[in-house]
């Protein structure tokens, strides 16, 4: 009779606990996993992005050192002259007219 009780209490605590583990995994754990998986996505997403534009960068970078019109258009957009050329500035009419 001892043995058959002990050995029920043994289940019942057995069960008990599988049953407390399965709680906690399906209304803690998995929303957390899945919280984390979405967060995993996204951040893929922006390495991805980040690859994307390092290798448009070093294709620029590629292009500017191998192409001498390339390098001078991208100086003629940062404002840069040849030694032998001469700014001329014409200021912006002012809002009043004058």
């Amino acid at each position: 009779m001892k043995k058959t009780l002990a050995k029920w209490i043994f289940i019942s605590v057995a069960v008990l606990g599988t049953g407390f583990a399965l709680v906690k995994i399906a209304f803690f754990e998995f929303p957390k996993i899945r919280h984390l998986r979405q967060e995993c996505k996204n951040e893929e997403a922006a390495v991805e992005k980040l690859q994307k534009e390092r290798d448009r960068l070093a294709s620029e970078v590629h292009d500017i050192n191998v192409d001498p019109v390339v390098a001078e258009k991208y100086a003629r957009k940062e404002g840069w002259i040849r030694e032998d050329e001469t700014v001329i500035v014409i200021p912006e009419k002012l809002k009043n007219g004058r």
